[in-house]
């Protein structure tokens, strides 16, 4: 099964984008979305696992890391970083690292490739508007989401009561041929707000460093290929 992962994990920050009781989910949203947008600095780990029923096909681990406009993301063998000055993508499978400069405002360079367009999130959502309150049950929020003709039937949402905090999502999908899978969970954990990050956590050294004019590979990457899209200057 070919799932678009980055677009699961990013659910996290995105599913409350609907304004709008306890049992109300527009309200739910409203301040799972409020919780996560007011926050500066935020990390957790997810544990993405895909099933044929009630077989386990595959699992993923992935780790998010953000501080304001500083972001870090590692799924599977791909790793992602954005600071003010650039935004690099390592691929360990294929063994290269892309190098982008911020050019003018600074903006979210990968805003677009994790599905974090709200127009693109508001329209998804609008694709479920029959949903139900299932229950409450330690602490968590239960929602479901239908959409009987969509390629994810319906979504299991679960909310943190106290803290509004996305804790696990459950992807049941429409059967497709030959695809095996057929339903995908998210949890996430140890979520952490307000971590104190290291200095180097969002730095680009740590993958690269400039010398002579020039960027070379830290040694940890020195059999990756460097590509440049554009010339990165010491300006």
């Amino acid at each position: 099964m070919r799932t678009s992962f980055p677009f699961l994990l990013i659910l996290l920050f995105v599913l409350g984008l609907r304004p709008g009781t306890a049992q109300d989910l527009p309200t739910a949203l409203k301040k799972m979305r409020d919780r996560y947008t007011q926050i500066q600095r935020y990390g957790t780990e997810v544990q993405i696992d895909i099933y044929e029923a009630d077989r386990l096909l595959q699992s993923k681990r992935a780790a998010i890391k953000k501080d304001q406009y500083h972001s870090y993301y590692h799924l599977d063998r791909v790793k992602m970083l954005l600071n003010d000055r650039f935004s690099i993508l390592v691929n360990d499978q294929e063994k290269v690292i892309v190098m982008h400069r911020h050019e003018g405002k600074l903006k979210n360079v990968f805003e677009e490739w994790r599905g974090m367009d709200p127009e693109q999130i508001e329209a998804l959502l609008e694709n479920y508007e029959d949903w139900e309150f299932v229950a409450q049950e330690e602490g968590q929020q239960h929602y479901r989401l239908f959409d009987a003709d969509g390629l994810i039937q319906r979504i299991d949402l679960f909310i943190d009561a106290e803290e509004h905090s996305l804790k696990r999502l459950v992807y049941q999908y429409q059967p497709q041929g030959n695809l095996a899978a057929n339903r995908v969970v998210v949890q996430y954990q140890n979520q952490r707000f307000a971590p104190q990050w290291s200095a180097g956590t969002f730095s680009e050294k740590q993958f690269v460093y400039r010398k002579g004019g020039q960027w070379h590979l830290q040694a940890t990457y020195r059999d990756y290929e460097l590509i440049e899209p554009r010339p990165l200057s010491d300006e």
